[in-house]
């Protein structure tokens, strides 16, 4: 039996209300397309951005000769399902009095020196074992406990969690490492430069305790 074309024929909106309600359903699509656009255009751009300050990596002619300052990510390939140290392995812009060794930022001078430390949580479908706790450590040039700053998350959805603490050290050489303490088997610390950050800058050179 042929196809005849009425059978691919649409009547048009008998109602001007029908006729809105197509309009509306079109313009939602549009809408959708539009935000779909936006954001991969933001991801590139935020990708342009992480990939701008790597390229500064050398420029320690950026940074004030009175500020010391370095700032690291895990990469990708650093992610861990298990505890132990979360290591950041990759410079993202300029490194002045620090340096990166074994996946840590090591102090090249004594005093108050600022810390920040980020990392991405993965989600998990268990219903149990959801803490997850982790902290910053400064180690002692042998490589001992000197100080810790910790941070607690229960849940099972995906979440980023940052620690920002302050630690004065005695002499350089000191380790800035963070330590993932408590981890469901199974469960992901993602890695990535847009994921993990840990950063650490120099406020003096004095000894004296901070407020």
């Amino acid at each position: 039996m042929g196809v005849g074309r009425d059978r691919f024929y649409f009547p048009p909106p008998s109602t001007s209300t029908d006729y809105d309600s197509m309009v509306d359903k079109v313009e939602g699509i549009s809408e959708g397309i539009a935000s779909a656009e936006e954001t991969r255009q933001i991801r590139d751009s935020v990708g342009k951005l992480q990939e701008g300050q790597e390229a500064l990596n050398n420029r320690t002619d950026l940074l004030s000769p009175l500020l010391d300052y370095g700032s690291a990510y895990a990469s990708t390939a650093n992610g861990i399902t298990n505890t132990g140290q979360f290591s950041y392995s990759n410079q993202i812009g300029p490194m002045q009095a620090c340096h990166i060794a074994n996946g840590r930022l090591i102090l090249e001078e004594k005093g108050l020196w600022n810390l920040s430390a980020r990392i991405y949580i993965d989600y998990t479908v268990s219903p149990i074992g959801l803490d997850v706790a982790w902290e910053v450590r400064v180690l002692a040039p042998d490589g001992s406990i000197f100080s810790t700053t910790e941070d607690v998350y229960t849940g099972g959805s995906a979440q980023t969690r940052e620690i920002n603490t302050s630690v004065v050290v005695p002499d350089a050489g000191y380790q800035v490492q963070v330590y993932v303490r408590t981890l469901l088997v199974g469960r992901w610390i993602r890695g990535g430069d847009h994921r993990s950050r840990l950063t650490v800058q120099h406020i003096s050179r004095s000894t004296e305790s901070p407020i």
